[in-house]
């Protein structure tokens, strides 16, 4: 079964595409190990657990919580949902809109610029 998310690359604008529901799927969209950051009560951002390790994976994502960034994410990532038991799920469209919402761009002290996405 394939579920519905958003997919961010390094370098790349945000897209929506399927990917298989697998844990392997995952891992290779993000590139090794899975860790889950909560967006929101709905929304779930799927990282490379050990992405700031890895000095070949550049700055995706600026997470911003109380109107302050506070992390930087590195390497590719997804957007996805997940159900009451906690299995990952299809972004709906309301979902969707609300992850465009809390997206904003963010300009790095070198002049890169990165999307940054409020949590709370």
């Amino acid at each position: 079964m394939k579920i519905r998310v958003v997919k961010v690359n390094m370098g790349e604008k945000p897209r929506i595409t399927e990917i298989e529901d697998t844990l392997e799927a995952s891992k290779e969209v993000v590139g090794g190990y899975i860790e889950r950051v909560a967006i929101g009560t709905e929304i779930d951002l799927w990282i490379n657990e050990e992405g700031k390790l890895d000095d070949e994976l550049k700055e995706t994502i600026v997470l911003v919580t109380k109107g302050r960034p506070y992390d930087v994410v590195h390497g590719n990532v997804f957007f996805a949902s997940h159900d009451d038991e906690g299995n990952t799920v299809s972004l709906t469209d309301e979902q969707i809109e609300d992850l465009k919402k809390r997206t904003m761009s963010a300009v790095t002290p070198t002049g890169e610029e990165l999307m940054a996405i409020i949590v709370d």
